[in-house]
């Protein structure tokens, strides 16, 4: 599946996501800003490492 996501298929990104909903709606309820702003910056982060190759963030 990341495979077929870092290829550019946009459903298996999307798969992969989905999968770690309850992991991602449950860490967001522990951060210490707003739970849907949590969950997403917890999405573009998963999403960040997902696509790029080396694992790693940019930051």
């Amino acid at each position: 599946m990341i495979r077929r996501s870092r290829a550019g298929d946009g459903e298996a990104l999307r798969h992969a996501v989905s999968l770690l909903e309850p992991e991602i709606a449950a860490l967001s309820r522990t951060m210490r800003m707003e739970t849907n702003d949590a969950a997403q910056t917890l999405r573009t982060k998963l999403i960040e490492l997902i696509l790029n190759e080396s694992g790693q963030t940019r930051d």
